[in-house]
């Protein structure tokens, strides 16, 4: 019955569905949708999102937000219904303390 049948014949790749996934942390956020990803965190800051292709730049070193303004307008729309949706966030982190002198 399953002769000459590999995983790859027995399941073709389906026609690349977007594959959307959002998060947040406190006040840092996510959302991914097929290659592309839209990011705001402490570290570079979450009042500068910065959007990445993960095709070409899977460590997001080079941010696209100027060069591909329509997929900025797409994914910010996405992240703005998705969190619209959720519940507020209840724990936002607080920055870092420096630890006391021992």
């Amino acid at each position: 019955m399953f002769q000459d049948t590999t995983l790859v014949t027995a399941f073709p790749k389906p026609s690349q569905p977007p594959l959307k996934n959002a998060g947040r942390f406190g006040n840092q956020w996510a959302i991914r949708k097929g290659d592309w990803k839209r990011c705001a965190n402490r570290i570079d800051g979450v009042a500068n999102p910065k959007l990445f292709d993960l095709t070409d730049d899977i460590g997001e070193a080079n941010d696209l937000t100027a060069m591909h303004p329509d997929k900025l307008q797409e994914l910010q729309a996405d992240w703005t219904k998705w969190s619209s949706e959720q519940m507020k966030p209840r724990w936002v982190p607080q920055p870092r303390q420096p630890r006391a002198a021992r």
